[in-house]
């Protein structure tokens, strides 16, 4: 062999050691989330992206975007890698200044950002039907006309143990869950990536918001407290969609408990009156605005005090409370008397309908579907809204990412991870985070931001998170008047997605459009 190709040989070699390792593929791991790589090195090389362009026609308006599939490497305070979480982002090609920049994320915890991406807010949905249930399989994807791209780029969030994201590897081993799992982790590691993203893409002059569904909603609560002071990153505004502002309003359903059940009650007459089991026979949006507050006033003034009276209470008194209740929430009596008056979720959920051998929803009550086990106390089968969305949403998700946004990934793309809110850290709190909220939160991000603005989104037939807990918080907290007028709440007629239905997609992006464009005044 001469000697010219042996050199040759050693070029090659030499080339070939010189190259950067190819990633690891991801696999899934036994909770369903994508296990982290099998070497140091591995897990430090920069997972694949995706960069594509395309455009979407709002309003009679051509947009043209960007959108961008990628993960952040993100860092502890000593500078060493602990996760890659992954997002899809979506940047108009609009030469004005100031285009406001929204973080996106849902809740769970355990939730990727699936439903409000392809829910409402991204430029593509699901293909849903207009009442918001699932049409025939297989699910896909169409245009969004009320994405709110078309006043806000999008980077929508998926924190570790959902959608691509994981945990690296340190000195050969796994970064563990619980270094991200947990009330006080959660708002560390989302503020690290919000950091890292402004920076890699030089947005730190665009105004920012965030928004957040559901847990999202508490935890961009207590974002909008920690990014200012601890991160130097100023917010105009955030959007909660359905939030869990403070857990101990609707969670803890025992004798001395007297909130959950009161603050349930006008939720539970919405449904009823949206089944035609409650009010007047009237069905206009007045006539149901009239019943409602009557049910809020009712709730506050006559309900709360009878219940904290318990056997204190003469027996009329007692009984004619029990009769408002009934009234209200189309039971019957004997229900609401067998109930001490605390009507519990599930027990609403299997009797409002039961002559009818029907069950409603907890994620939208206004949603109901044959009762499968009509002779059992409680209904124990999967929750007809969010069971019945969880293959459309799963499908089109990765149809959506592998074949138009051109991303290629070996690992399942996580939905929902169940051991992620099974294993969550709540701190002090009980378990169940019973004594979570973050109401405090948000009048401090307030009082120290004069300039933020707030939007609470709720569906009146929520049963999961009731409305007028958020309005009770709301009324609670000690803000200074003058700061009111920027703290609003609206209700829609929908569940805890609301958007899910045609016309309250189009309502809550109109209020949207509204609130942003206040929250930064040069948009007008």
């Amino acid at each position: 062999m001469n000697r010219w190709f042996i050199g040759w040989i050693w070029v090659l070699i030499a080339a070939l050691l010189a190259l950067p390792p190819a990633p690891a593929p991801a696999q899934e791991g036994t909770a369903g989330q994508p296990a982290a790589a099998t070497a140091s090195a591995r897990a430090e090389t920069q997972p694949n992206a995706a960069v594509t362009e395309h455009a979407i026609e709002v309003d009679g308006v051509r947009l043209v975007y960007t959108a961008t599939v990628a993960a952040l490497p993100v860092a502890d305070g000593n500078g060493t890698t602990k996760a890659y979480i992954y997002y899809t982002s979506y940047v108009a090609k609009d030469d004005s200044a100031g285009r406001p920049l929204t973080f996106v994320f849902n809740g769970g915890p355990g939730a990727s950002s699936a439903y409000l991406h392809l829910g409402a807010l991204g430029p593509r949905r699901v293909a849903l039907n207009d009442d918001g249930t699932a049409p025939v399989p297989p699910a896909t994807t169409t245009a969004n006309p009320s994405t709110w791209l078309s006043f806000t780029d999008l980077v929508f969030v998926d924190p570790v143990g959902t959608g691509f994201s994981r945990p690296v590897q340190v000195d050969g081993k796994t970064v563990p869950n619980d270094a991200f799992w947990g009330v006080d982790e959660d708002v560390e590691w989302s503020a690290r990536f919000i950091r890292r993203y402004l920076s890699d893409t030089k947005r730190w002059n665009a105004p920012k918001f965030l928004v957040g569904e559901s847990y999202g909603g508490f935890r961009v609560a207590k974002l909008a407290d920690t990014l200012p002071t601890r991160y130097g990153i100023g917010l105009n505004g955030i959007v909660m969609i359905s939030p869990a502002l403070e857990f101990g309003l609707f969670r803890g359903d025992d004798r001395f408990t007297l909130w959950p059940a009161v603050l349930r009650l006008p939720s539970l007459a919405a449904v009823a009156w949206r089944h035609g089991r409650a009010g007047t026979g009237e069905r206009s949006d007045e006539a149901r605005d009239r019943f409602l507050t009557e049910v809020e006033a009712f709730s506050l003034k006559e309900m709360l005090p009878a219940l904290a009276q318990g056997g204190m209470l003469p027996a009329d008194a007692r009984e004619a409370v029990y009769g408002r209740i009934a009234a209200y929430t189309g039971l019957a009596l004997d229900t609401v008397a067998r109930a001490d008056g605390r009507v519990s979720r599930e027990t609403f959920i299997k009797e409002l309908l039961a002559g009818d051998r029907r069950v409603i929803g907890r994620y939208d009550g206004s949603v109901s579907i044959p009762d499968p086990n009509p002779a059992e106390p409680r209904f124990r089968d999967t929750d007809p809204t969010l069971g019945g969305l969880t293959a459309p949403f799963l499908t089109a998700m990765n149809a959506y990412l592998r074949n138009e946004l051109g991303f290629v990934a070996d690992a399942p793309y996580v939905l929902l991870n169940s051991s992620t809110s099974a294993n969550w850290n709540w701190g002090s709190a009980q378990r169940g985070g019973t004594n979570v909220g973050s109401g405090d939160d948000l009048r401090s991000a307030m009082a120290s931001n004069r300039a933020l603005r707030v939007l609470i989104a709720h569906g009146r037939f929520d049963l999961v998170t009731p409305y007028f807990a958020s309005i009770h918080v709301v009324n609670q907290i000690k803000l200074d008047p003058a700061r009111r007028k920027d703290l609003t709440v609206r209700l829609y007629d929908g569940g805890h997605m609301m958007y899910l239905h045609k016309a309250e997609r189009t309502r809550l992006f109109e209020d949207a459009r509204a609130f942003f464009a206040a929250s930064v005044p040069r948009m007008d």
